[in-house]
């Protein structure tokens, strides 16, 4: 996939949710502006004080964010389309649906920080297991993790 089909998709996927969710932005950065962006992020911030990152522009690899206070969700498409190199073609849809609504769907859930994200990932197990299994696969997570 390109930039241009991954910003539809999502774009796509926002319309569905948009009444459930009127109040959530959504942008799309370049990956310059993306990575700047990311580390004003206090879980990104976080990450980078425990020092998960030695290279944090050449390390960090979540192309969607979402800040739920601002309700706002960011993406990048080159990141995207870096992380989707070598991947089968097949999972490439699935990985940017699933990306992108794993972050969404914090909009939806109770709890923050890993609790939220605990949440969203038995929601996705539920109801959107293909794309749980084609997002946590390209993430070298989970039960299709990458040896």
């Amino acid at each position: 996939m390109n930039e241009l089909e991954i910003k539809r998709l999502i774009l796509r996927k926002m319309d569905v949710f948009r009444s459930v969710l009127p109040q959530v932005s959504l942008r799309f950065f370049s990956r310059k502006s993306y990575l700047l962006w990311a580390r004003t992020i206090p879980q990104v911030q976080e990450e980078i004080q425990l020092g998960w990152y030695e290279n944090f522009e050449a390390e960090f690899k979540e192309p969607v964010l979402a800040l739920r206070e601002e309700k706002i969700v960011g993406a990048c498409p080159s990141l995207f389309v870096e992380l989707l190199k070598g991947e089968p073609p097949q999972i490439h849809r699935l990985f940017v649906e699933g990306a992108f609504l794993s972050r969404l769907f914090l909009f939806l859930v109770p709890g923050t920080g890993w609790e939220a994200e605990e949440q969203v990932r038995k929601v996705m197990q539920r109801h959107f297991p293909l794309l749980l299994a084609a997002t946590e696969a390209v993430r070298g997570t989970g039960p299709l993790k990458k040896k």
